[in-house]
């Protein structure tokens, strides 16, 4: 499994640690509390920490997933098996609009999906055949690995990391691009503000009437 997405599991895992570790300090503290107490009787600073930071950071953990969770559900009809990052998650396409542009390439052979994030359009790409998703972000790209796998497990994905504007383009018949329209940690309404500027790709693309028609009318 790629090591992206074991560290997004271990995190996960780190939450159940907390609360584990939470309630047998809780316990440990009720069946003897004198280890823990002062002379003064004043918790240590150690136990002080165990029923309340480790308290606090579980919930704070569990309470951004299910945030994430159910806003996902509005998306993803398989939310509960897909990996989400807030930001990405609040740029990504949803089923029915990723399903819709999917549909622009049912007689396309390899599509690349550029800047694919977590991968809510190349699920729908790699439903109607092969699919190339290349992002600049390895977790993202971890995460639309597994989103892919959970819900296009036949899929023909191929997912490569890199920088459009640097790496070099893999060869497809066709191209969708999504750009960040949050790069720098702000929303940008200008298209030249894009991340990578969509005019750089497009003088970067190889000459084909698929590829760049493709391209353009998802631009527009």
């Amino acid at each position: 499994m790629n090591p992206w997405v074991l560290a997004y599991q271990g995190m996960r895992t780190l939450k159940w640690l907390l609360w584990a570790s939470f309630v047998g300090h809780s316990l440990y503290f009720m069946y003897d509390r004198a280890p823990h107490l002062t002379p003064f009787g004043h918790l240590t600073d150690a136990t002080a920490f165990a029923m309340f930071g480790l308290s606090m950071g579980a919930v704070v953990a569990g309470f951004l997933e299910l945030m994430l969770r159910d806003r996902a559900r509005v998306k993803f009809t398989r939310a509960d098996a897909m990996y989400f990052e807030r930001e990405a998650l609040e740029q990504t396409s949803s089923e029915s609009v990723a399903r819709y542009r999917a549909q622009r390439f049912a007689n396309v052979g390899l599509v690349g999906d550029f800047c694919c994030g977590i991968g809510g359009d190349a699920i729908e790409l790699a439903r109607r055949g092969p699919v190339v998703a290349v992002d600049l972000d390895p977790l993202r790209l971890a995460m639309a690995r597994a989103n892919v796998a959970a819900c296009v497990p036949d899929a023909a994905a191929e997912f490569r990391l890199g920088d459009l504007a640097t790496t070099d383009l893999p060869n497809v018949d066709a191209v969708f691009f999504d750009p960040d329209r949050r790069a720098g940690g702000r929303r940008h309404v200008s298209i030249r503000e894009y991340a990578p500027a969509p005019d750089r790709l497009l003088a970067r693309l190889r000459p084909g009437p698929t590829s760049l028609r493709e391209a353009r009318i998802f631009l527009h």
